[in-house]
């Protein structure tokens, strides 16, 4: 069994105007990290309890500012120290809106992908299990946030070889995906590519460059589509 390695950069900028966690990516090639457009959330994240009025903002702001440099220092490959800041930013979210909010979620995202990427899978395993039951509550079952941590929990359950608990995660990801934007969006593309990997590991070769066809697909099409919206730009 080869070693599974999580690497990528994490678009910083991005995730604090979302707040919300990453979909991680093991490819062959370089790793990529995505996050829900701005749209998606607007059209996906429903109304919920924010925190006590009385809260401090500061006090959120910290851990706003945590979260960043933790991001920062994942992009850095400094995983430890990372792994540190988020559980900060935890403790902070959790004390000003509660264990079950969805920005408790997302940290809890944030931290397990660190942790991941030190090896730490069951630890992550937990977190992510945990994140995924304040998504569902609070969003639904088929919400563009649960297929982002079902992806996460996947590649946790795929570090420790527990094949049938992965193939499950990634493939109710998918079903929310096709579900919500068709069979062709880039991030069935990422997920069909860790879920190949993780076949091909399991000696399920057939299977695993099936899937990494279609992924090849997607990912053309999305490439000639991005040329041809470049180019009518340029008229």
């Amino acid at each position: 069994m080869k070693n599974w390695v999580l690497i990528g950069l994490v678009v910083v900028a991005l995730l604090l105007t979302l707040g919300i966690g990453l979909l991680w990516q093991k490819m062959n090639a370089p790793s990529v990290t995505m996050a829900l457009s701005v749209e998606e959330e607007k059209e996906e994240k429903t109304s919920y309890a924010r925190a006590d009025p009385n809260e401090p903002a500061a006090t959120v702001e910290r851990a706003l500012r945590l979260t960043k440099r933790g991001q920062e220092l994942d992009s850095k490959r400094e995983f430890e120290e990372a792994e540190k800041l988020h559980r900060q930013a935890l403790e902070i979210y959790e004390k000003a809106y509660g264990k079950d909010h969805p920005e408790v979620a997302a940290c809890l995202n944030n931290l397990a992908i660190s942790q991941m990427a030190q090896g730490k899978n069951d630890s992550a395993e937990n977190l992510l299990l945990r994140a995924l039951e304040i998504k569902v509550r609070t969003f639904g079952p088929d919400n563009l946030e649960v297929a982002t941590t079902l992806n996460n929990l996947a590649m946790a359950y795929s570090n420790q070889r527990k094949v049938q608990l992965a193939e499950s995660a990634y493939l109710r990801a998918i079903a929310i995906w096709e579900r919500t934007y068709g069979p062709e969006h880039p991030h069935i593309a990422a997920c069909l590519s860790n879920y190949a990997d993780l076949l091909m590991d399991v000696g399920r070769e057939t299977e695993a460059r099936r899937l990494r066809a279609r992924a090849s697909r997607i990912q053309s099409k999305q490439e000639r589509g991005a040329e041809g919206r470049g180019g009518a730009s340029l008229n």
